[in-house]
């Protein structure tokens, strides 16, 4: 196999490009959080022509995003358990990271 095709693979278990991510991928997932986001939204948002800038797609691939179907009232990116422990994991606001459900109660019309 050839070696430039192989990953570098760190003591932590990750790439090294995981680790540049990571603050990307932290706010990514804070402003998620911070309140209600449709899926046009957040593409809007966090859209990039880099190929190796892949946030979003970082954050769904590590499952701490994902893709809420709410009938009547379309797509909506939502935060996992997962992401709200990687919140809490780096000292975000406690009423981003604790919260139990990213959609609790009614949709804002």
């Amino acid at each position: 196999m050839d070696k430039l095709a192989e990953p570098t693979i760190t003591q932590a278990g990750t790439t090294p490009a995981a680790g540049t991510l990571d603050p990307l991928v932290l706010d990514f997932v804070e402003w998620v959080a911070g309140e209600q986001r449709s899926y046009s939204d957040v593409l809007d948002a966090w859209k990039t022509s880099c190929p190796r800038l892949t946030v979003w797609e970082e954050a769904s691939e590590r499952g701490f995003v994902m893709r809420l179907y709410v009938p009547r009232h379309g797509v909506f990116i939502g935060v996992t358990p997962a992401g709200r422990a990687f919140l809490r994991q780096h000292g975000r606001p406690l009423r981003l990271s604790q919260q139990a459900n990213d959609f609790p109660g009614a949709l804002e019309e």
